[in-house]
């Protein structure tokens, strides 16, 4: 979720709770020009200023997961799986033996196993 549609979330509870953007600032402790550039979307707010927001109109940031862990490691280990076959792919292409499609795909799937039974560590180099 992007920082402007937290916003959006924000004002919009707000507009429906009937409370003033002065209110708003009061009770989140926080200035009204403050308050008013981040419903603005004219700035990005700090993390802090968003969770007083929130609290103020009787909310809570919460941070869920999109998958499970290992979803995402596995995603990971694949893509970088993909950009590997690819890089082999274009080496034996300039060396005239294109390669097929069903290869580049078996060399993304092995090195993806490699990479989740090996240390994670190395899924999140770039």
């Amino acid at each position: 979720m992007k920082t402007s549609e937290i916003m959006s979330e924000l004002d919009g509870r707000r507009d429906r709770l009937g409370m003033s953007r002065r209110a708003l600032a009061d009770n989140a402790q926080i200035s009204l020009p403050a308050v008013n550039r981040a419903l603005a979307n004219q700035t990005r707010p700090n993390i802090e200023s968003v969770v007083e927001m929130a609290e103020a109109l009787g909310m809570e940031l919460k941070l869920v997961p999109k998958v499970s862990e290992y979803e995402f490691a596995e995603q990971r280990a694949l893509e970088k799986g993909r950009r590997i076959a690819q890089l082999v792919g274009g080496t034996m292409a300039m060396e005239g033996e294109p390669m097929d499609e069903s290869v580049k795909a078996a060399i993304a799937k092995d090195t993806m196993h490699k990479l989740l039974s090996a240390s994670r560590r190395n899924l999140w180099r770039v």
